[in-house]
C-alpha cells in the first residue's frame, strides 16, 4: 500500500475503544469481510455468464462451420464480430473492476486487523508472499483478465479464416 492517508479516516476514535465500541467495530468488520466475499461471488457469477455466452458462441460457430454455413456477403462478419469483441471488452473491464474493488477491500480488512488480537487475513497474505511470489500464490484475477482476451483473439481468428476461406 503506497499511500496510507485514506486509512487515517478509517477509525472515528483515535483513542482506545471501549468494550462496547470494540464489539460494534468487530461486528462491522465481520459484515465488511462478508461483503468482500459477496463481491467475489458476484465476480464468479459474472465470469460464469460471460464464459457460458462465449462457449455457446464458439459451439454455434463450430456447428455452422460443420454445416458449411458461411455468412454471405462475408462483410457481414463485421457485425457479429464487433458484438463479440464488445462482450469480451466489457468482460475484461468487469473482471479488472472487481479486482480493483477487492484489492481495496482487502487493504481495509488488513488495516482493521491491525487492531484485532488475531490477524488471520494479514498473516495468510504474508504466507502467500503478498501475491508477489508465484510459487506460493498466483492471483486468479490475473488469469481471469486474460480469458476475455483469449476469446477475443479466437473471434478475430475465426473472422480472418472466414474472410479468406470463403
Amino acid at each position: 500500500m503506497s499511500d496510507s492517508r485514506p486509512l487515517e479516516n478509517l477509525w472515528t476514535a483515535k483513542k482506545r475503544l471501549s468494550k462496547a465500541e470494540e464489539a460494534v467495530a468487530f461486528e462491522q468488520y465481520k459484515m465488511y469481510v462478508q461483503l468482500a466475499d459477496h463481491i467475489s461471488d458476484r465476480r464468479d457469477k459474472a465470469n460464469n455468464f460471460f464464459l457460458s455466452l462465449n462457449t455457446g458462441v464458439i459451439t454455434a460457430v463450430g456447428f455452422l462451420w460443420d454445416k458449411h454455413t458461411v455468412i454471405q456477403p462475408k462483410e457481414l462478419i463485421v457485425f457479429p464480430l464487433g458484438a463479440l469483441l464488445a462482450f469480451c471488452y466489457f468482460w475484461h473491464r468487469l473482471v479488472k473492476s472487481y479486482r480493483q474493488l477487492t484489492t481495496q477491500k482487502f487493504i481495509l480488512i488488513g488495516a482493521v486487523e491491525e487492531r484485532l488480537p488475531v490477524r488471520f487475513w494479514s498473516t495468510e497474505w504474508k504466507l502467500l508472499g503478498e501475491g508477489k511470489d508465484t510459487k506460493k500464490y498466483s492471483p486468479l484475477s490475473e488469469l481471469e483478465e486474460k480469458v476475455p482476451i483469449v476469446f477475443g483473439a479466437i473471434y478475430i481468428g475465426i473472422a480472418v479464416i472466414t474472410w479468406f476461406w470463403s
